[in-house]
């Protein structure tokens, strides 16, 4: 939680997961308020080179690093930047919310699992996407509490696989 404001993201590097809107927003949230961040880009894929080289032609303090276990990161980076809205359930959000890291990410269906969670800060427009990156840089990350960790947990996910594929009474004598 008092972890030095450092931000990253962790995936595959493809287009599809919002690397160029994430430069976007980034662009943005230097130029309307002034906020020049360092993003430490880890994993690898067909458009990591193409995507260093975007960043650095915005001008963009983006380091690409090559792929890493999540794990690593657990003590290091105080926020998760995930921009992306092609997940159905995004695994590294999971795991940054679990590590007790602020994760910024857009208001998407995909995303409304993590919006329980108060270390989720999510958005709908790039105004509120440089809201939450100055709030993630100038706060601490709530504590974890138990009720969170077991809804982060497989067993959980698991609770809620069986109750989604549960069929009532009234639909099986239907059937």
């Amino acid at each position: 939680a008092e972890a030095e404001p450092t931000m990253y993201f962790i995936g595959k590097m493809l287009w599809s997961k919002g690397l160029g809107s994430l430069m976007e927003l980034l662009k943005y949230a230097e130029e309307s308020a002034g906020l020049k961040v360092k993003v430490d880009m880890y994993g690898g894929g067909p458009d990591k080179n193409v995507a260093d080289a975007k960043s650095s032609k915005l001008g963009l303090d983006m380091t690409f690093h090559g792929p890493l276990d999540h794990a690593e990161l657990a003590f290091t980076h105080k926020i998760f930047l995930n921009p992306s809205t092609s997940e159905v359930l995004c695994t590294t959000s999971a795991e940054a919310l679990a590590m007790g890291k602020f994760v910024i990410l857009p208001s998407h269906p995909s995303n409304d699992f993590f919006a329980q969670f108060p270390n989720c800060l999510s958005y709908a427009t790039k105004e509120e996407f440089v809201g939450n990156l100055y709030y993630a840089m100038t706060h601490s990350p709530e504590p974890l509490t138990e009720e969170y960790a077991y809804e982060l947990s497989w067993d959980a996910a698991t609770e809620r696989l069986e109750a989604a594929a549960c069929i009532p009474v009234e639909e099986s004598e239907r059937m």
